[in-house]
């Protein structure tokens, strides 16, 4: 995808996203490109699941929300579910969906999860924290680029 360089979008750049499929799963990884214009940079991927028997997520921080619902800088303890929080993360994610084991990893650091339906839950790795363009003002320079994965693998736990 070229980026625009109009009212918009005044940078320009251009952002990339590949799908390897294999035998356990599916990779998808994303590069997002500077022209000649820095700009503030973050993303991720936004899946939806059939709501997991079990999740097995062990996030080490939580970003609380303010009054808005909009992630704080400052991290905190991890509460028990529900969520649709942010949380740092930095280990595989287990979700077991219709005798299906789903393991999910990143090189993201930065993790939503959103489980407050009974029939779906969200789990979105991300390159920063939402809003970060007011907190840690990710960005990338001129001629730069930022680049994230996530693996989804698959395993049966049917006979």
């Amino acid at each position: 995808l070229d980026m625009p360089s109009d009212d918009r979008w005044p940078f320009g750049g251009r952002a990339e996203q590949r799908f390897t499929v294999d035998a356990d799963g599916i990779t998808l990884t994303m590069t997002v490109r500077a022209d000649d214009r820095a700009f503030p940079v973050s993303f991720g991927w936004h899946p939806w699941f059939v709501k997991p028997a079990t999740l097995d997520f062990r996030p080490t921080a939580m970003y609380p929300r303010d009054d808005e619902w909009i992630a704080l800088p400052d991290t905190v303890d991890v509460p028990p579910p529900p969520w649709d929080d942010a949380f740092v993360n930095t280990e595989p994610v287990v979700a077991v969906v219709d005798g299906v084991e789903l393991r999910l990893t990143s090189d993201c650091s930065t993790w939503v999860v959103f489980d407050m339906r009974e029939h779906a839950t969200c789990i979105e790795p991300q390159t920063a924290p939402p809003d970060a363009f007011n907190t840690t003002s990710p960005r990338i320079g001129p001629g730069e680029h930022r680049t994230a994965w996530y693996r989804m693998d698959t395993r049966s736990l049917r006979a």
